[in-house]
């Protein structure tokens, strides 16, 4: 079996960090929902995470902000 995918979730001094809740419908079933972290390093660089109620904490990669909007590849909730 396949091990979880890990991210470093400790915001360490001088990095900043923000989370946002979120609730996204789906065709069957009930809404997914969970927080959505992301920590700047003091060099700019950004790591982030999704935790999903009720599931495993997944990283989140090629984080790149543009214009004011954050965008992020990550894998989907069927992996």
């Amino acid at each position: 079996m396949p091990k979880p995918l890990q991210v470093n979730d400790v915001v360490a001094e001088g990095e900043q960090w923000q989370t946002w809740a979120f609730s996204a419908p789906r065709k069957k079933g009930g809404p997914v929902t969970g927080t959505f972290t992301l920590i700047i390093a003091q060099d700019g660089t950004q790591r982030g995470f999704i935790d999903y109620k009720g599931k495993s904490r997944r990283a989140i990669f090629d984080i790149q902000s543009i214009k004011g909007v954050t965008q992020f590849r990550m894998d989907s909730l069927d992996g």
